[in-house]
């Protein structure tokens, strides 16, 4: 999903999965197709969340707004799970808003997001910032516990991270679903590095994960802020 507006760019990636993996096969490939309608309901929620209400006017209001657009993805998704076609399924989500200089990045269960800047890379899914700060109340000490348990969907309270970080012209902005994880932080930075178009950037990072046989979905999205400053 991607939202154009007064308080920067929105964009997000999500990812269904399951909770309960105890089950037949043929139960679980039905689940996990009612996992992956499951991330569609939670992503037309959340857009209809950013495109209809006002955008926020300060850093505080829209960390706020962030939580408050997951927060209602996740009552959609308790709301469909009733039925038994979506029974023990979730939807983790990864959704950021970038503006000219700062990146404010709200994080829900088991997709990723990265930043890398020159030589450095840092994820911003496990709270790591340039700026060191510290991240949202789903990490402790920087480290993320069993995050596919904190996604939209999940039996526990929804406790959302929110991250803030710096934006340079220059850096390069990951979202990704779990099935990245098949590749490790080098691999990663080198085909970033590789690719300076974001699409060929994408395809490169799929290929490469399809290839290292990832066991989960894939999805990628990548963004590099554009330097619009007036030059002397």
């Amino acid at each position: 999903a991607e939202v154009s507006g007064l308080s920067g760019v929105a964009v997000a990636v999500l990812s269904g999965h399951l909770l309960d993996w105890s089950r037949d096969l043929a139960r679980v490939e039905q689940a996990a197709a009612a996992g992956f309608t499951m991330s569609r309901v939670a992503g037309d929620i959340m857009l209809d969340q950013l495109v209809g209400q006002p955008p926020a006017r300060s850093d505080a209001g829209l960390r706020q707004r962030l939580l408050q657009v997951l927060a209602a993805a996740a009552r959609g998704i308790y709301g469909a799970a009733p039925d038994r076609r979506f029974i023990d399924t979730a939807a983790s989500t990864t959704l950021a808003v970038i503006q000219p200089d700062q990146l404010e990045l709200a994080q829900a269960g088991d997709t990723r997001a990265l930043l890398v800047r020159g030589n450095y890379l840092v994820r911003l899914h496990l709270g790591e910032t340039f700026e060191g700060a510290p991240a949202g109340s789903a990490f402790r000490n920087g480290v993320a516990g069993h995050l596919a348990a904190r996604a939209l969907g999940a039996p526990v309270p929804v406790e959302p991270a929110v991250v803030t970080s710096s934006l340079r012209p220059g850096d390069t902005l990951l979202l990704c679903s779990r099935g990245l994880a098949s590749l490790d932080d080098r691999s990663i930075f080198g085909i970033l590095a590789a690719k300076p178009h974001p699409a060929d950037a994408c395809k490169a990072l799929i290929e490469a994960a399809l290839r290292a046989r990832g066991e989960h979905n894939l999805t990628a999205l990548v963004a590099r802020p554009i330097d619009d400053r007036p030059r002397g």
